[in-house]
């Protein structure tokens, strides 16, 4: 029975703006949000609290659902012993970090939907993830696991609540520091090493499967490449990253990168397509392209971005969050082609789009539910396409335009499906990676429209409440939870603004937010930041997060960002945060350094601080630019640059009073700052480029 509220046979969450939450309105279930009032009616009925956490796009909570959670049945029983609270995870990430944390402590693994049974004062006692209506497949069923958890309830009370107060405390603990910690370069050297033995050199990527797109993994194992020439560490990564663009975890006809591959060869995708994803691997492919100068890396990234610009633009500039891997209740539909369909959509200039793409009659994607292949095709490339090209005699620059007709006769010929389902809500932090991203991207690629992107995007946050972010928009609607994620991903990205820019707003922007999380998420004690502020809701315990999973913790992102806005500002309380956070990273991570990928590439930054650069000129003229592009052409996209000017100086004096040692001449003056010390300045437009030339050697003069 529905409870009684506005909408006829639905539940709580009707009343709700999530699409994940609006997707379970219509269950019999008597979904509660998660309110007070849940709590309260918990206590007062003495009941369980039946908690489930997943997210709009996410297939297996689709398939929870409909078996459990649409079941009359399973509902009866929910609705008679539990309260049931469903939380979106994009919503709520702080609610599904907690409990995530207590699934993989008690099960040794987590993942969505996330099951939590806990009592009325949020301390849980069961975690799990998925379950079926009934036993099935070697999974218990909760038709039979509730019954057994009531009776524990109503028979062993006490010895619940002792566990679940147990639960709480062991992890509500903060991980110590250790006296004797060492953050080296021998630190750097066993990340390397962990990761060369977790590569597969058959296949790219690590582990055997599912395999994810690790993006942190491979740009801290770039930066080893960069600082110590290893050729092994840049082959691992140009690996990986050719193989996931060959195979069916890109979309090869729409482009864009899915969730993950279920298999080894990065064939079969997870076909959910996340917004964090994409940007991450823009700034990967970006980064890749950036020291290889492989044409086909800076294509991949044309090819991204040009999916999020057709699919996942909001009118508001930033971008929607998800598409479902589901349509039509199926589980890649969207994507999959029978080989009759593309030979009837391609004429004559089927075969060898069928060869390159390795379409063929029996198909090659194994059904989920019956474990068959039943004709359908994941698309996929068997070849790089310049090495099939010439297999094929022929020419390069025909081949691409032949295969680019045939793509989008494929692509016009899918779009008449029924799409997938997209979230559109615009969520803060995945949109500060995004800023990153085209920024980062614009730069390399010389791609002004890129960096003309990100700005839109970074507007739209500066015109909100800023420095104060809130999570997520949706339709009109910002909720009011803004957590550390939100505050350092929107920071790194208005500073990649200011290096593609030059825009000293941006880095005044930059500080102002900078200085608002340290007041509101630093903690003192433990020199870490913490995931939520004081202004949020206090949740049942709270750590600092250092680990770099699919997303980098806003921990790593702000050691980064304080690093480089002390050299670009030298503001002392920066560099004082920055170095206690080095000093009490707790000991668990030393232990396990692979788990801090991004937070690694930092300790480059602090073990061997990179040069930076102060231009001074009148005014930012063609010559300006020109010194601003040689600079980042002879070291890198990150290289730290400042420029002064006429027109600036103020503003950036009052952000950075040390800069007021720097005068403007009627000349380009550059200042190349190494060690914290500088050399002396070289004057004039021609002998500054000439001396850039060298830089690479380490030739500069003094």
């Amino acid at each position: 029975m529905a409870h009684n509220n506005l909408f006829a046979d639905s539940n709580l969450l009707a009343e709700e703006h999530s699409p994940y939450l609006l997707q379970h309105a219509h269950n019999p279930v008597n979904w509660f949000p998660w309110t007070d009032s849940a709590f309260d009616k918990a206590r007062e009925e003495e009941k369980p609290i039946f908690l489930s956490v997943g997210y709009s796009t996410c297939h297996w909570c689709h398939v929870m659902e409909r078996e459990s959670f649409a079941d009359e049945e399973v509902a009866a029983y929910l609705n008679k012993h539990f309260i049931a609270i469903k939380v979106d995870r994009e919503e709520r990430p702080d609610i599904d970090t907690v409990y995530m944390t207590v699934c993989q402590a008690l099960t040794g693994s987590g993942g969505w939907p996330l099951t939590i049974i806990m009592t009325p004062e949020k301390k849980p006692f069961f975690a799990g993830t998925y379950f079926p209506k009934t036993n099935k497949s070697g999974r218990i069923g909760l038709l039979e696991l509730l019954p057994n958890i009531i009776d524990y309830w109503q028979d062993r009370r006490e010895e619940l609540l002792t566990s679940a107060d147990h639960i709480t405390h062991e992890l509500s603990r903060v991980s110590p520091s250790s006296d004797d910690q060492q953050t080296d370069e021998n630190l750097l050297h066993q990340i390397f090493q962990y990761y060369q033995k977790s590569y597969d050199p058959f296949f790219g990527g690590f582990g055997t499967k599912p395999k994810f797109p690790q993006i942190f993994p491979l740009l801290f194992l770039i930066k080893y490449y960069q600082q110590y020439d290893s050729q092994s560490a840049l082959e691992m990564v140009e690996k990986t990253l050719t193989a996931m663009r060959k195979g069916g975890i890109f979309d090869q006809i729409g482009f864009g990168f899915h969730r993950y591959s279920t298999d080894q060869q990065w064939l079969t995708p997870h076909f959910e397509k996340m917004l964090y994803d994409q940007a991450l691997l823009i700034l990967a492919y970006s980064k890749a392209y950036e020291i290889t100068q492989n044409n086909w890396f800076a294509q991949t990234v044309h090819e991204i971005i040009g999916y999020l610009s057709r699919d996942m633009l909001a009118n508001e500039g930033a971008y929607y969050s998800a598409e479902d891997a589901d349509s039509e209740g199926e589980e890649g539909k969207f994507y999959l082609f029978e080989q009759a369909e593309m030979e009837n959509i391609l004429d004559e200039e089927t075969e060898l789009f069928l060869k390159l793409f390795g379409v063929k009659t029996e198909g090659n994607y194994i059904d989920d539910q019956t474990g068959t292949i039943n004709g359908q095709n994941i698309l996929h490339l068997t070849d790089l396409p310049m090495n099939f090209a010439k297999k094929h005699g022929k020419e390069l620059s025909e081949f691409n335009s032949w295969q680019i007709r045939c793509r989008k006769r494929v692509l016009a010929a899918r779009e008449k499906r029924i799409a997938p389902f997209k979230d559109k809500k615009i969520i803060t932090s995945w949109n500060g990676l995004a800023i990153v991203a085209l920024a980062r991207a614009g730069m390399i690629l010389n791609q002004e429209d890129y960096i003309l992107q990100a700005q839109k995007i970074a507007n739209f946050y500066i015109k909100s409440a800023f420095p104060q972010l809130n999570h997520n928009y949706y339709q009109g609607h910002w909720n009011k939870y803004g957590f550390l994620n939100d505050h350092a991903f929107v920071n790194w990205g208005l500073l990649e603004l200011f290096q593609a820019t030059m825009d000293v707003e941006y880095l005044k922007k930059t500080v102002q937010l900078t200085n608002f999380i340290i007041e509101k998420f630093y903690h003192l004690p433990t020199a870490t930041f913490m995931e939520t502020s004081e202004d949020n809701e206090q949740l049942i315990f709270q750590s600092p997060q250092f680990c770099d999973n699919v997303l980098p913790s806003g921990n790593s992102v702000m050691f980064h960002q304080l690093i480089k806005l002390y050299h670009l500002t030298e503001n002392n309380q920066f560099q004082q945060i920055y170095e206690s956070m080095i000093q009490s990273l707790p000991a668990i991570y030393l232990q396990h350094p692979a788990s801090i990928p991004h937070f690694a590439e930092g300790i480059f930054k602090y073990l061997h601080p990179s040069s930076h650069f102060i231009l001074t000129t009148e005014k930012m003229d063609d010559q300006a630019k020109e010194i601003i592009k040689s600079i980042q052409k002879r070291t890198s996209s990150d290289q730290l640059i400042l420029v002064k000017t006429k027109e600036n100086q103020s503003k950036l004096e009052k952000i950075s009073p040390s800069n007021k040692q720097y005068s403007i001449k009627q000349q380009h003056t550059l200042y190349i700052c190494q060690n914290y010390q500088c050399h002396n300045p070289i004057t004039g437009y021609s002998k500054i480029i000439n001396e850039l030339q060298k830089y690479k050697s380490n030739e500069i003069s003094e």
